[in-house]
């Protein structure tokens, strides 16, 4: 839900003021303070000790996004979210990378890292457009069966 409304509606939005004939800047990252983005340098730092700055400057903002979304009306068990970079996550993948391995799956290709020439950086797969394609799209309603939340249980969601 976070990267659908955080990362698809913002270009959208763009896109169609554009088409509109509104001469716009992108932005994005006008609004970003760069303090909030000084970790030490890697090399400088003993690698646990720039782990746990790396999970708590993260922890900060997942609390933040926590935040924003409740103040949206957006329900959901935030005591019980799922995160990544939870241990228990993490050690689950190395769990389901070890049944690859058994099974001889497991294997070293290679995958292209896009660059960003203007940003200079790294860009996510989520962060690449691709050509325009349509597809058919199906909303389907199911009700719910238990949930942690009582309020959420007999209602359909989508």
């Amino acid at each position: 839900m976070y990267f659908q409304i955080n990362e698809k509606l913002p270009p959208i939005q763009f896109a169609k003021s554009i088409q509109d004939g509104m001469k716009l800047d992108p932005i994005k990252y006008n609004h970003v303070n760069a303090e909030s983005f000084m970790l030490p340098c890697k090399p400088e730092v003993p690698i646990v000790e720039f782990r746990k700055e790396c999970r708590s400057f993260a922890e900060k903002w997942i609390e933040i996004h926590k935040t924003q979304f409740k103040r949206l009306g957006v329900v959901g068990d935030w005591d019980n979210y799922y995160s990544t970079m939870s241990f228990n996550a993490e050690a689950q993948i190395v769990r389901e990378l070890g049944k690859f391995l058994k099974e001889g799956s497991l294997y070293k290709g290679f995958k292209p890292v896009l660059w960003s020439t203007v940003e200079k950086t790294a860009l996510a797969d989520a962060e690449v457009e691709y050509q325009d394609h349509k597809s058919d799209t199906i909303y389907a309603a199911f009700t719910v069966k238990s949930s942690n939340l009582k309020e959420l249980i007999g209602n359909d969601i989508i």
